[in-house]
């Protein structure tokens, strides 16, 4: 029965340090908001069955594989990444008008009226 005993007590030792060191990167002045606060907690609690459960883990955390296209999650659509720039509007086609009004003729300048 040692080894049960020396492997309880490691898991109790590795989930302290872990629990340390994931609190410990939360501290700014938001870290004391509910919301945050619940968050820190399910991560925390994904990242201990993660290792002690992974069954439950996948039931509970429901991680999401990372696209091997891009291997990045900025790049997979998540909160990390832009939306694409809006196209820019097409210019409307100006046509050309090759006419020239009444008493004036067509220059290489535009339009002109004759010399007398």
């Amino acid at each position: 029965m040692p080894n049960q005993n020396n492997a309880a007590r490691r898991s109790r030792l590795i989930r302290a340090v872990a629990a340390l060191l994931m609190l410990g990167t939360a501290m700014p002045a938001k870290a004391f908001d509910p919301a945050v606060t619940d968050e820190i907690n399910f991560q925390v609690n994904c990242y201990f069955l993660m290792w002690t459960d992974p069954a439950k883990h996948v039931e509970v955390c429901n991680p999401q594989p990372i696209p091997t296209i891009t291997n990045s999650l900025s790049d997979s659509g998540g909160s990390a990444g832009l939306p694409p720039a809006p196209t820019p509007p097409v210019p409307p086609v100006e046509e050309d008008d090759d006419e020239c009004p009444s008493g004036q003729e067509p220059t290489p300048c535009g339009c002109a009226y004759p010399e007398a």
